[in-house]
C-alpha cells in the first residue's frame, strides 16, 4: 500500500491546491496579477466578512469587507501584524471525515468550518498549533466545477486576461511556498506527522545563514540560523513564523522577468543553484505585500530532490552542497 494511501489525510494531486492572501485593495490586486501573470480571475464573490477572487493557478486573494473578518482573527492568532501578504495554505484530501479527526489527534483546534452545500466543505485551523502556518483542509463537491466555471466567464467580462499570457507557467499551479520556521527539526518532524509527506534531509545555505527542507507536496521550510541572514528583514517585519512567498516554474525565465520588471516589480534577488535551479524572487512592496517568486530548473534538479527525499527517509545526511550566485 502506497504511504499516500495508508496515510489518514490523503492529499489530492499531492500538491498544495491554493494559497489564500490578504490585499486591502482587490480591485488593484486584480488588475495586478491579471495583467503581470496573464491569470484569469474569477469575478468577486462576498463570503463572511471577507470580498475574494479565485484563480486555477492557485492564487486566491481576498480583502476583508468587516473589522472581524476571518482574515484579521487568522493574523492575530499567528502573532502576525495586520499586513498584507500569504496568511494560508490549501489541501484538498480525499476523505474530510478521515483527515480531520487526524488534524484534531494531533491537537489542531479548528478555528472555523465553511460549507457551501454542493461545492465545497472545508475546515481552517489555529495557526499556533501548526508553527505560525495556517492551514486549511477540504473536499469539493459536484457543484464546484460549474460554479468555477461561471465565475471564470463572469470575471472574464469583469477583468479579462491577456490574449496571449505574457508568463508561460511550467504548469498550472503553485510549485512550491516557501515557509520561515524557528525550529526546522521540530517543524519536518510535525509536518511529516500531520500530512505525511516526505521532507528533503535538511541542508545547510552557508552564504544565506539558512538551513531548508522542502517536501514532495511543496511546502518549503526555511530556519535562519544567524542575525545576517538573507531573511532577516522578512522576519523582523512579519515575525520568526510566516508564509513568504509562492512559487512558479515557468517555461522561459528571463522573458517572465524582463515583462514583470516592464510592469514595475522589482527585483529581490536573482539566484543561481548551478545545474539546479534558476529562481528571481521579487520585492513584494510591488504586488500587495504577497512574495513572489519565478524559477527555472536545471538539468540535475530531480536528481537532487530524488537525493534529498531518500536521505531524509533514512534519517541520514543530506548529500547537497550548494553555493548558490546571488545578485
Amino acid at each position: 500500500m502506497s504511504p499516500w494511501t495508508a496515510h489518514p489525510v490523503a492529499i489530492v494531486g499531492r500538491r498544495i491546491d491554493h494559497a489564500h492572501c490578504y490585499v486591502r485593495d482587490l480591485q488593484g490586486a486584480a488588475e495586478l496579477f491579471t495583467r503581470v501573470l496573464g491569470i484569469q480571475l474569477t469575478a468577486p464573490f462576498d463570503l463572511e466578512g471577507m470580498r475574494l477572487c479565485t484563480s486555477r493557478l492557485g492564487i486566491e486573494i481576498a480583502a476583508p469587507t468587516a473589522p472581524d473578518s476571518p482574515i484579521h482573527r487568522t493574523l492575530e492568532l499567528a502573532g502576525r501584524p495586520d499586513d498584507q501578504g500569504i496568511f494560508r495554505l490549501c489541501l484538498v484530501v480525499e476523505d474530510l471525515p478521515r483527515a480531520l479527526a487526524h488534524f484534531r489527534s494531533r491537537g489542531l483546534r479548528i478555528f472555523r468550518e465553511i460549507q457551501l452545500p454542493g461545492i465545497a466543505h472545508e475546515f481552517q485551523f489555529d495557526p499556533r498549533d501548526s508553527f505560525g502556518i495556517a492551514l486549511q483542509i477540504g473536499a469539493w463537491g459536484p457543484r464546484l466545477a460549474a460554479v468555477e466555471e461561471d465565475g471564470l466567464r463572469r470575471g472574464a467580462a469583469w477583468l479579462p486576461a491577456p490574449e496571449r499570457r505574457p508568463v508561460a507557467f511550467l504548469e498550472e499551479r503553485i510549485d512550491h511556498v516557501h515557509c520561515t520556521v524557528d525550529d526546522l527539526d521540530a517543524a519536518i518532524a510535525f509536518f511529516t506527522d500531520l500530512l505525511g509527506t516526505p521532507f528533503t534531509a535538511p541542508y545547510a545555505i552557508e552564504a544565506w545563514q539558512t538551513r531548508v527542507s522542502i517536501s514532495s507536496i511543496g511546502m518549503e521550510l526555511n530556519e535562519v540560523t544567524g542575525a545576517g541572514s538573507v531573511h532577516a528583514a522578512e522576519i523582523a517585519a512579519r515575525g520568526p513564523r510566516h508564509i513568504a512567498r509562492l512559487c512558479f516554474s515557468v517555461k522561459h525565465l528571463d522573458e517572465a522577468v524582463a515583462h514583470c520588471e516592464r510592469e514595475g516589480l522589482r527585483i529581490l534577488r536573482r539566484i543561481e543553484f548551478p545545474e539546479i535551479a534558476r529562481e528571481v524572487q521579487f520585492d513584494p512592496r510591488d504586488t500587495f505585500g504577497i512574495g513572489l517568486q519565478l524559477g527555472e530548473w536545471g538539468s540535475r534538479y530531480q536528481e537532487v530532490t530524488r537525493a534529498g527525499l531518500a536521505a531524509g527517509a533514512r534519517g541520514a545526511e543530506n548529500p547537497l552542497r550548494v553555493d548558490p550566485r546571488t545578485d
